[in-house]
């Protein structure tokens, strides 16, 4: 769960380095997948009676507002001019 939280800001960073729009717009997608994964195994962690679901709201509410915003960013470079 660690690596995957990591991964979000560090894929961002890669992605943002990139010089071809494509290749932004794809790390920007990996970037959001490892949002999603952070959720998923937070997820899990309550079936298997490590967290109760008041603990990793605030945890899932952070992930899913990095994932609009990155949908955003994916939104304008998709729509801008090359």
């Amino acid at each position: 769960m660690r690596d995957a939280a990591i991964s979000i800001a560090g894929i961002i960073a890669e992605g943002f380095g990139r010089g071809h729009k494509k290749d932004k717009i794809n790390f920007y997608y990996y970037s959001r997948g490892s949002a999603f994964e952070v959720m998923s195994h937070l997820f899990c962690g309550i079936k298997a009676g490590y967290f109760s679901e008041n603990e990793i709201q605030p945890i899932c509410d952070k992930c899913n507002n990095c994932a609009e915003s990155l949908n955003k960013i994916i939104k304008t470079l998709t729509n801008s001019k090359p």
